[in-house]
């Protein structure tokens, strides 16, 4: 679903992503598109209950200085809602695979060396919020965004034929400010 910015289109977005549904959301810049996603997809697949600590969201952005604005921004209203965040980067690593946050903040190229290594911990995954994607969309690192994700659809699929996950479902949002077609973009990922 494309969802673009609209009085109502925050609560349709949030009914779509409650649901489980994939959703493009294409805002102006500096209009909540972040917590848009996250408040849902937190609500959706981290409940209060939950058991053990395994990751279960996973957060795309094409670079590091925007992986740390974010970090600051949701590190204060993460922790009140006791979701645990992490940070993968080259120049930064939060990440413990042995004790995993709730949700990863990393780039493509990270969560493609996390891939490599230590796919287990990527199991549980069960939404990716694709960031900034126009940024990423029609460039090389666009091509390695789509085979990465490839890759955890892979790995989630196996967890779940094996037993050791619920499910091989991956919801997805992706969001962007600058996108000319979003439903032909969002079909790409």
């Amino acid at each position: 679903h494309a969802v673009r910015a609209t009085r109502t289109a925050g609560r349709r977005t949030r009914s779509l992503l409650l649901d489980g549904a994939n959703v493009m959301l294409c805002a102006p810049t500096a209009s909540g598109k972040t917590e848009a996603a996250l408040a849902p997809l937190i609500e959706r697949h981290l409940p209060p209950d939950r058991g053990e600590a395994r990751l279960a969201l996973l957060y795309l952005l094409p670079t590091r200085a925007l992986i740390a604005d974010i970090a600051n921004r949701l590190d204060a209203p993460l922790d009140r809602l006791r979701v645990r965040l992490a940070v993968k980067t080259r120049d930064q690593d939060t990440f413990d695979p042995q004790r995993p946050a709730d949700l990863l903040l990393t780039t493509p190229e990270s969560l493609d060396a996390l891939l490599a290594k230590q796919p287990r911990t990527l199991m549980h995954v069960a939404g990716v919020v694709l960031d900034e994607l126009h940024v990423l969309d029609g460039e090389a690192r666009g091509d390695q965004l789509r085979v990465v994700l490839s890759r955890l659809r892979q790995v989630r699929a196996y967890a779940a034929q094996a037993g050791d996950a619920q499910d091989a479902q991956i919801q997805y949002v992706a969001l962007s400010a600058t996108l000319a077609d979003p439903a032909a973009v969002a079909a790409r990922y």
